[in-house]
């Protein structure tokens, strides 16, 4: 598999494949004759307990139907910086590539979909998989901090479920919360701030986890400016390891078009994603490698 795709899937997109989903803004504007785009610059910073914290800086271009993510860079710094997702179509089809090392990935999110939707499958067909006490509270809402010298409303929920599966010798057996913030800005149209990355839910196939995710994105109303999740994972064991992702947007503005927004723009010699190797994308995500 190239690398860039797992590098993506392991570093600044790693939150969104874990159901953290945080917003990264992509403003949608009417085709105009300098082709301009907006832009959205973002910090995301991710500390699991144990480890060094990580801090990424993005930058995400929009125009129409296309929204390109770079990563510019990251502390502790990495290869990754300059690689990009891309999407031509509203996130139906997508690029991951690393023009430093020449490597280009693509996939669709009905793949993803079904690759998400077959493992979770396959978990309850062979392993028993039971999601136990799914539950959904609004803490608060009230209104929030100006950023970007905009107004926002602060909105704080909990979700959480308990998880257990078993297969052979081996069982799995964790309650899982997250506390989550988010700030949202009511005075801008969301339609008009669109991330084609969490737009369209890659949903699970199982109905508890699907209501979760469906009732957690109906919560919100506005723009979103920040989101911070918090997250504790307890075992069997009653061992709990918690992590913490936030996502600032920094500034808002207008730039020329990446090149990548072009017409006559076809992407170098790109590796198209198989089921199977999403699949192992995927597992890699669920055992934290």
């Amino acid at each position: 598999m190239p690398g860039c795709l797992t590098r993506w899937f392991s570093g600044p997109c790693r939150g969104a494949a874990l159901g953290l989903a945080l917003a990264a803004l992509c403003l949608v504007l009417s085709p105009g004759a300098a082709r301009a785009a907006r832009v959205t610059h973002m910090t995301l910073e991710i500390q699991r307990e144990g480890e060094p914290a990580q801090t990424h800086q993005l930058v995400l271009s929009s125009q129409g139907d296309m929204a390109q993510y770079v990563l510019k860079s990251s502390q502790p710094p990495n290869s990754r910086a300059g690689s990009f997702l891309l999407t031509r179509d509203q996130g139906k089809s997508w690029y991951a590539i690393d023009p430093a090392q020449g490597e280009c990935a693509r996939w669709t999110d009905q793949d993803m979909a079904a690759v998400i939707s077959g493992y979770v499958h396959k978990l309850k067909r062979w392993a028993g998989l039971k999601i136990e006490a799914p539950e959904f509270r609004k803490l608060s809402e009230e209104p929030g901090e100006a950023m970007l010298g905009l107004p926002t409303w602060r909105y704080t929920y909990r979700v959480s479920f308990g998880f257990k599966a078993k297969l052979l010798f081996s069982s799995w057996e964790y309650r899982i919360t997250r506390d989550i913030e988010v700030w949202a800005c009511q005075q801008v149209q969301p339609s008009l701030l669109r991330d084609w990355l969490v737009d369209a839910p890659l949903l699970a196939g199982h109905g508890a986890i699907d209501r979760l995710i469906k009732q957690g994105l109906a919560e919100v109303k506005g723009a979103i400016l920040k989101k911070r999740v918090r997250q504790a994972v307890t075992d069997k064991k009653g061992k709990t390891t918690r992590s913490q992702i936030t996502q600032t947007v920094n500034l808002l503005g207008e730039e020329n078009a990446p090149p990548v927004f072009a017409p006559a723009w076809s992407p170098p010699p790109c590796q198209p994603q198989s089921r199977e190797q999403l699949q192992k994308v995927i597992e890699s995500l669920i055992k934290g490698k």
